[in-house]
């Protein structure tokens, strides 16, 4: 529950100045109308507490793979681009990774986490970089 604030006029405000950015409800209202409602706002999924880590995972990697080809002004997004590094390359677009053309089965979080490093080669991150990126910030 927000303090001042409920999370249907939030998605509206949202929705009024980005209207392409993905966003996921999290709450404790289950009730049909409040799911309905949230959808037909803008919301591109609805998840009622309590959930599991894995699920809500599972959820913004599929939002994202949804409105993966556009950032958050809609305009294209070239970070959804296939990275090719030697015999390496990762999909953000299809969440795939192929080494020397053979699929290398990785969790979410080490999916984003080598997304991270090869998108930036060279580039050394702080822990709060690769934490958030990680999904625990």
């Amino acid at each position: 529950m927000l303090p001042l604030v409920g999370g249907l006029e939030v998605c509206r405000r949202i929705r009024s100045v980005a209207p392409h950015t993905p966003l996921i409800m999290l709450t404790a209202h289950a009730g049909i109308h409040d799911v309905v409602l949230s959808l037909a706002l803008g919301a591109g999924d609805y998840i009622t507490k309590p959930f599991s880590m894995q699920v809500l995972m599972a959820r913004v990697q599929a939002l994202l793979r949804r409105h993966g080809s556009h950032n958050g002004n809609g305009s294209a997004n070239t970070d959804a681009q296939p990275i090719v590094r030697g015999p390496l390359t990762v999909d953000p677009l299809k969440h795939s990774v192929t080494l020397a053309g053979r699929a290398v089965e990785l969790t979410a979080k080490e999916f984003a986490l080598l997304t991270l490093f090869v998108a930036h080669p060279g580039r050394s991150f702080s822990r709060g970089e690769l934490l958030d990126r990680a999904g625990h910030g």
